[in-house]
């Protein structure tokens, strides 16, 4: 019983060895991994920021054009009403 346990003893050091081995492989696999993916993710987050802050920009854009077309439906009625005055004044100084 001695020797068996000995020998799984032995055995299971040279399991705990390869084991320790590879997770060292492992833990430098992923930890370049984990830079590559953190990488990643601060390259989409600036895309993002740079979307939202065009979206933003096209929003504001659009508030300025919604508001210039306004003002020029006020200009184009001012200026009929400014023709109708003018065309009235004429007519009233002409014939009078």
């Amino acid at each position: 019983m001695m020797f068996y346990r000995c020998k799984t003893d032995v055995a299971k050091s040279s399991v705990d060895s390869k084991s320790s081995a590879i997770s060292t492989e492992d833990i430098h696999r992923l930890t370049g991994k984990i830079a590559t993916l953190e990488n990643e993710k601060f390259v989409f987050a600036t895309q993002l920021k740079l979307a939202r802050n065009k979206l933003e920009n096209l929003e504001l854009l659009e508030a300025q054009k919604k508001i210039l077309e306004d003002r020029v439906v006020i200009l184009n009625d001012m200026n009929d009403c400014l023709v109708v005055r003018f065309f009235f004044f004429l007519f009233s100084f002409f014939f009078q």
